[in-house]
Parts: C-alpha cells; sequence; structure tokens
C-alpha cells in the first residue's frame, strides 16, 4: 500500500510541477503593437523593442505581436491587413474616444500608449515589469481579439478559470492521497 502512496504522490507532484511549467510559459507580457510602415516612430518602436529583447533582464518577460494597419503598396502588399484592421477598429470600438489618433498605438496589459518620445523607453521598462510581476495577467486587446469582453469585462479572464481548476484538482488529489494513507495507518 505505502507504493500505492509513493506513485500517488509521485503522480501529484509531477502534475503540479506539469501546471507550473505551463504557467511560466504563458507569464511573459504581450505588447501589442498596431503601426504603419511608412510611420518613423513605429521603426524607432520596433527598432527599441528588438534591443529590449536581447536584453537580458527583460528578454523573458515579454512578447511581442504586431498589426500592421496600412496597406500602402509603395511598402508591400499587407496581407493581414483586413485582419489587423479589424482588430483595430475593434480597440478603437472599444475605448470609444478615450485614445486619439496616431501610430504607434501599443498595449502593455491594460495600458495604451500613442507615439514613441524618448520618455516611452522607461515607461515600456516600468509596464513590462509591472505586469510581468503583477499575479492577474491582463491583456485587453487579447480579451478583446477573443470577444471576452464588450463595453464592459465582466468574463473571468482565461488565467483566473486556470487558477481555480488547478486549486480544485490539488484539493481533490490531496483528498485522495489523505484518505489512502489514514486507510492504511
Amino acid at each position: 500500500m505505502k507504493k500505492i502512496l509513493n506513485i500517488l504522490i509521485i503522480v501529484a507532484l509531477s502534475f503540479s510541477l506539469a501546471i507550473n511549467v505551463t504557467a511560466k510559459e504563458s507569464d511573459k507580457v504581450k505588447i501589442h503593437v498596431f503601426y504603419a510602415e511608412w510611420c518613423g516612430n513605429c521603426q524607432n518602436l520596433h527598432k527599441y523593442l528588438n534591443e529590449l529583447s536581447e536584453d537580458k533582464e527583460y528578454n523573458k518577460m515579454f512578447e511581442i505581436v504586431y498589426y500592421r494597419i496600412d496597406n500602402d503598396s509603395k511598402y508591400g502588399v499587407n496581407k493581414e491587413f483586413d485582419a489587423n484592421k479589424e482588430i483595430y477598429l475593434k480597440v478603437r470600438n472599444y475605448f470609444g474616444n478615450k485614445i486619439d489618433d496616431g501610430i504607434p498605438l501599443y498595449f502593455i496589459g491594460n495600458t495604451y500608449k500613442i507615439g514613441f518620445p524618448e520618455s516611452a523607453k522607461k515607461d515600456i521598462k516600468d509596464l513590462i515589469k509591472e505586469n510581468y510581476y503583477s499575479k492577474e495577467k491582463d491583456d485587453i486587446i487579447q480579451d478583446i481579439i477573443d470577444s471576452k469582453i464588450d463595453i464592459k469585462k465582466s468574463e473571468l479572464s482565461k488565467t483566473k478559470v486556470i487558477g481555480i481548476v488547478v486549486i480544485v484538482i490539488t484539493v481533490i488529489v490531496a483528498g485522495v492521497i489523505l484518505v489512502i494513507y489514514l486507510k492504511n495507518r
């Protein structure tokens, strides 16, 4: 019976480690960038984010999702134009008049920025750290894309649901182990 108990403990620990590995991979902060090829500030932001992705302190904290929203043939045909423009319009619609026109328009968590002044570099680093170390991983753009929210954010985020499921499964496994242990005492 001790063998069964040991096997259950190993299975529970393996399950726990697998969940932690999965959670770590999804802990990256997404930076959503709406840009145009002809935009000088967009190019500067792109260059800065590439440099930041090579920085040892930050490179494992974030990933970048680009949405090219121009369709200027001078810079090549944008095959994703319709899909990106639809996402951009959903975002603009969600925020209403709160967002001024301008690009680059980029989101880190639930915070957005427009343009790329020199001061934005520190803001971006601070937002990456703040969102990376936050227990609640908000990603308003992904929520809009996935249609998880409309005007009011009322649904549970994917992270919260996964957390609840992990807690429930852990409690059940611990209960089964405890019952088996008490029966064999």
